[in-house]
């Protein structure tokens, strides 16, 4: 029987980071949260998530820095999970301005906030499937 598909919520704001973790939980996904990237990298290595869902606007480690950072060990070999990034500012609405951001983040999908949390649940079943 394959194993539930595990994600790492890292948002600073904990009624986001619950919201979402909640949510995908119902969902049937195996999920974790950090508050900083510090602890999502801490928590990397242990848990080992198919799915990182990062803020953009944090304290010390942003999403898109972090997002890089993990995928770019990636290319020395080591998996990277998928990332669908997270931020309340919104890129003028132009799709081009998305596509090059989620681009240069090395993200996966871009999804804004506030979302419905069906959008949630299809964005990250499109990046990894069903919960099992």
């Amino acid at each position: 029987m394959e194993r539930a598909k595990r994600i790492l919520v890292v948002d600073d704001e904990p009624n986001v980071a619950e919201l979402v973790t909640r949510s995908l939980e119902v969902a049937g996904y195996v999920v974790r949260s950090a508050r900083d990237g510090e602890h999502a990298v801490r928590t990397l290595g242990v848990f080992a998530p198919h799915l990182l869902v990062l803020d953009v606007i944090m304290p010390g480690e942003n999403g898109y820095r972090l997002s890089r950072a993990i995928k770019s060990n990636a290319r020395q070999g080591r998996a990277a999970p998928k990332v669908l990034l997270l931020t309340g500012r919104r890129l003028d609405d132009d799709p081009e301005r998305e596509r090059i951001f989620i681009e240069f983040s090395l993200a996966d999908d871009l999804l804004y906030k506030p979302f419905e949390i069906a959008e949630l649940q299809r964005r990250v079943a499109s990046l990894i499937g069903p919960a099992r």
